[in-house]
């Protein structure tokens, strides 16, 4: 090898120096985008995790108004059932009023069906109340998925970064031997 003058040696100097500043500013670059990397990695996984639990949320939130739709619906027939056999039972109750006293009847009829009217708007209630937080869970769910599209986009942002990055420059490749 050839020796190079010693006015050369502060120029080589200089230049191996800013090779050095380029290649610590290159791997700060690097550390950050990994950081940045792992930080939405496991806000992604947090994120996938709110999102299971949203859908099991709405999955009980949907088997429930199902449950309350089909009681609610059982409740309908048997209430109009009853609203029937009470007005078969008031036409019978004022045509044999004139022939005995069936007072008792009646009134257990109109409690029968007071109690039942009770129950059956109670469930209605149950079930406004039910499709309420059916539709909550609906739009956390939405807001979840939104939110997960967002870092998949972030998380894309970055590998490509990292691809571009790595593609000018072998991460891990071993230096040249002399």
């Amino acid at each position: 090898m050839a020796e190079q003058p010693a006015s050369d040696l502060p120029s080589m100097v200089q230049g191996a120096l800013k090779v050095i500043g380029h290649a610590s500013s290159f791997i700060r670059a690097m550390v950050d985008l990994m950081e940045k990397h792992e930080e939405l990695e496991a806000r992604f996984e947090r994120l996938e995790q709110e999102h299971v639990e949203a859908r099991q949320r709405e999955e009980a939130a949907r088997r429930e108004a199902e449950e309350t739709a089909a009681a609610f619906a059982k409740l309908r027939s048997a209430y109009e059932a009853l609203i029937i056999e009470h007005e078969v039972g008031k036409g019978a109750f004022h045509k044999l009023h004139g022939e005995q006293d069936v007072g008792g009847e009646a009134e257990e009829t109109a409690e029968a069906l007071a109690e039942l009217r009770s129950a059956y708007e109670a469930l209605i209630i149950e079930h406004e109340v039910g499709r309420r937080a059916y539709h909550k869970l609906q739009e956390e769910h939405e807001a979840l998925l939104e939110g997960r599209r967002q870092i998949v986009e972030e998380l894309g942002a970055v590998m490509s970064s990292l691809k571009m990055s790595s593609g000018s420059i072998a991460l891990g490749a071993s230096s040249p031997q002399t």
